[in-house]
């Protein structure tokens, strides 16, 4: 909404409207952005959203304006301002700066594309506390009129209903990425899929350790060596930042290339992992994307946090390994 009315209207329509609603915009911030966010910070805190998008129903008829009723309905703590949210943003939490360990030693049995270990230093981001959930999806494929894929085990254009909050899957690359272009256009936030790095980091902290919440294997911890996904909070989070479902239940795209080989990443995109444009999202078709941590039928072996693979970003995964993705909300 803040998105469509920036685009929509100029300043000075922005400050007709809010006089028509009684604000006294001269305390806004002079920038547009600014402007148009106060305005439905007071709105929504004085229920009147719905007058909001009845002026723009009115000034842009041709415009598709959003149920108001669906609009802006919770709050969430972004670094240091208090910002609105619509109910179908997926809920983030923050990664703080800094150094991590990347990959694996250099021991036997472990594939030489997770070698060597190595640090890697990141900005602080914040990263979805669960893959993307089929309700979270539902609300993109309702209000775009995309055709949901037949991978995704949805009966039609809606998911079943028992299904809600379990992790959307059979989602191509290229399908995660215009989800968070359109959450963005939503939200007036920028969305995207996360980079190998700051996926691994998310998973396992700094200090390198092999699952998200320590050194030895616990079954319990996540879904795996099943015949179909769980719900994202099925199991307890897994490490201490307070993430989700990081390995088992759904391969996670990232934008992160591996290259046109199947078995090995091509040598430039090998370790030690560089911010070098291997992360370019508008690279050719033929290019592998990076997936990280294993869905629910993958073997125990790909369940670590340094595990990663390549596969074709215009397709869903297969059978019993299809893939979704959770996203990154950028703050600095």
């Amino acid at each position: 909404m803040l998105t469509l009315i920036i685009d929509a209207f100029s300043k000075e329509e922005i400050r007709n409207m809010c006089y028509e609603l009684g604000l006294d915009y001269e305390e806004f911030p002079d920038a547009k952005s600014g402007l148009v966010r106060e305005m439905l910070v007071l709105c929504e805190k004085t229920d009147r959203l719905k007058e909001v998008v009845d002026i723009c129903r009115r000034e842009r008829p041709k415009q598709i304006w959003p149920d108001p009723s669906k609009l802006l309905t919770r709050k969430v703590l972004l670094g240091e301002s208090l910002e609105l949210v619509v109910p179908y943003e997926p809920e983030t939490v923050e990664i703080p700066a800094g150094d991590f360990l990347m990959g694996s030693p250099l021991i036997d049995g472990i594939p030489e594309a997770e070698q060597p270990q190595h640090s890697v230093t990141l900005p602080r981001f914040r990263i979805g506390r669960y893959p993307v959930t089929n309700k979270e999806y539902d609300a993109f494929i309702s209000q775009t009129g995309r055709i949901v894929s037949p991978e995704s085990g949805w009966p039609g254009q809606s998911p079943d209903g028992d299904k809600l909050y379990h992790p959307v899957e059979g989602v191509t690359f290229f399908e995660a990425l215009i989800y968070c272009q359109w959450l963005s256009e939503q939200t007036g936030r920028t969305y995207r899929v996360p980079s190998e790095a700051e996926w691994e980091k998310a998973a396992r902290g700094e200090d390198g350790r092999i699952y998200p919440w320590g050194n030895t294997w616990v079954a319990i911890r996540c879904h795996f060596k099943a015949e179909s996904s769980a719900a994202v909070d099925a199991y307890p989070a897994q490490n201490e930042i307070g993430c989700y479902d990081m390995i088992g239940n759904i391969r996670e795209w990232t934008c992160t290339i591996w290259g046109e080989k199947r078995r090995e990443p091509d040598k430039r995109y090998r370790y030690p992992w560089v911010d070098d444009g291997r992360n370019d999202i508008e690279a050719g078709v033929h290019l592998r994307r990076v997936y990280r941590g294993g869905g629910y039928d993958d073997p125990r072996d790909r369940l670590r946090c340094s595990s990663r693979d390549g596969y074709s970003p215009d397709k869903p995964g297969p059978p019993g390994r299809r893939h979704g993705f959770r996203i990154v909300l950028e703050i600095d």
